[in-house]
This record gives structure tokens, sequence and C-alpha cells, in this order.
């Protein structure tokens, strides 16, 4: 499920700007299936980054999420043809998920990844010491 909606998207950014970037046909309609692509490929990318340090998808997700998802969704449907200010936005959107990554940032109240491990660490299980030092002490003498 995306962390955003074509509604907020619309809001953020207007009609008009989703009409330019999805309506392929002509008219004056947005096309509400690149919408939802461009927001599951959003929250997708968001996920990516988080899987590591939280239980992803991250529900209740935090607002500051569902900007990060708007930010990358309208990225995406510019492409090439990208502002300065759309970079910039997608830019610090991607800055935010990569220190909540990192442990920089952090989301409050989420949940940890199922798994006990985490990236870039080694668990080892073994069974407990057979000999110690004072047991030993007898042979090196």
């Amino acid at each position: 499920m995306p962390y955003a909606t074509q509604a907020e998207l619309e809001t953020r950014f207007g009609t008009d700007e989703l009409v330019q970037l999805t309506n392929r046909a002509g008219g004056n309609t947005i096309d509400a299936a690149v919408v939802a692509s461009a927001l599951v490929g959003a929250s997708s990318e968001i996920d990516g980054y988080l899987a590591r340090r939280y239980a992803v998808p991250v529900s209740p997700a935090p607002v500051f999420l569902g900007e990060a998802c708007l930010s990358i969704a309208r990225y995406k449907l510019h492409g090439k043809s990208a502002g300065d200010a759309v970079r910039r936005d997608y830019d610090d959107a991607i800055r935010l998920l990569r220190d909540l990554a990192d442990g920089r940032a952090e989301i409050a109240g989420a949940a940890p990844p199922a798994s006990s491990s985490v990236a870039g660490q080694v668990r080892i299980d073994a069974p407990g010491r057979q000999l110690s030092r004072d047991q030993l002490a007898d042979f090196t003498r």
C-alpha cells in the first residue's frame, strides 16, 4: 500500500501538473493508473531503504514518509525533464531515507524488522566453553 494517495499528490502539486505528467492520450484528465504506478514505485523505494531497520510497510506511517513518497513519485513522473526544484525535493527525500536507514534519524514507535539479525552483522550460536583457563593451568606449568 502506498504511503501517499493521488489526492495528496494533486493537493500538493496541482491538478494541471499531474495532467501534463500523466495524460498521454491528450485531454484534461489525470491518468490514475500512471499516478498509482508512480506512488507504488515510490513506496517500494522507501521500503527498500527502511527494511534494514523497520518492519515494512511502516504502519501507521508518519507524515514525513507520505511527503517523501510524494516527492519521489513526482520526480519519477517528471523523468528526465525534472527541474531543479523537483530534483532538490527528491534529493531531500532520499537523504531522509538514508538517515533513517543508517540510524541518524528514526521513526518513533515503528516496529523493528521481523528478522533478529541486522544487515552487516554475523550471529554465531555455539555450545558453551568446554575447558576454562583454570582447568588448563596444570598443562602450562
